[in-house]
């Protein structure tokens, strides 16, 4: 009893300590956002400055997880070595991007609503590559032996685990990146970009 109720502790002191970065992340970038804006004396629509902001903190909570590179490499075998750290510095780079588009966007700058727009379209026709099924699998693998101090070797406890989290994912992009195509080629919006 004792130690499901302490790794139940532990999940939520996670999942609590996590919440509590991100809105101090978010505040942060929320200001970031409205000095680019003070900086250009040009006020910007609200949804740029929604996708901006969102684009920020996407690209900055990716970039967080990326510091284990021994996690990544967990969650990606059963690739190979080579193709895992191409994908890795990959997935870097395109976060880094990320956040050099969002602040052009930001900055009201048309080659990076442009670019922002390039982005969302390769995300999409990339959906299936960037959120393999196979590395859902592997993390709620890893999550079972964490908590429960033994090695999965079948079927896992929670089988529907990897699945919502794909469609979590799936939808978060999809969404996302549809909504920014749509607003993003809108002739007025069109009109703020210099």
């Amino acid at each position: 009893m004792t130690h499901d109720l302490s790794t139940g502790l532990i999940v939520w002191f996670n999942i609590f300590s996590r919440l509590v970065i991100m809105m101090l992340i978010s505040v942060v970038v929320i200001s970031y956002a409205l000095l680019l804006g003070k900086n250009t004396g040009k006020g910007r629509p609200q949804g740029v400055m929604l996708f901006g902001v969102f684009l920020i903190l996407g690209s900055v909570y990716k970039l967080w997880g990326f510091l284990s590179y021994d996690y990544y490499v967990l969650s990606f075998q059963p690739l190979p070595e080579q193709v895992i750290f191409a994908r890795y510095i990959g997935s870097v780079g395109l976060r880094v991007l990320g956040l050099i588009i969002a602040t052009g966007v930001l900055l009201l700058k048309d080659i990076f609503r442009k670019s922002f727009i390039v982005l969302c379209a390769l995300t999409l026709c990339a959906l299936y590559w960037k959120h393999p099924f196979f590395v859902f699998e592997n993390i709620a693998q890893h999550t079972e032996q964490l908590f429960s101090h033994t090695t999965v070797t079948g079927e896992l406890a929670y089988p529907l685990y990897p699945w919502i989290s794909l469609l979590f994912n799936y939808t978060v992009d999809i969404v996302f990146c549809a909504s920014a195509l749509f607003y993003f080629t809108r002739p007025k919006v069109k009109e703020q970009f210099h």
